[in-house]
């Protein structure tokens, strides 16, 4: 992914995620994205893996955050 697809038109499809299809489909799109990046067990990293990653890294207990990172390729 050369470009940024986190924008405006992203957080929009946030926000309006329940009430719209269009929106629906675009915040879809954006987290199935390739990052340009390799995870560990070989397989292109997507925003949504992304996502993941950050999310055991902030979240979750120094016990669960091994299992979130590596059901995320990291």
């Amino acid at each position: 992914m050369s470009e940024s697809r986190i924008d405006r038109r992203f957080y929009d499809a946030i926000v309006n995620f329940a009430e719209s299809t269009e929106a629906q489909d675009y915040y879809y799109e954006v987290m199935d994205s390739e990052t340009g990046k390799v995870n560990r067990n070989g397989k292109k990293e997507t925003v949504r893996d992304r996502v993941l990653k950050v999310y055991g890294l902030l979240f979750c207990e120094e016990t669960g955050s091994a299992e979130y990172l590596h059901k995320a390729g990291a």
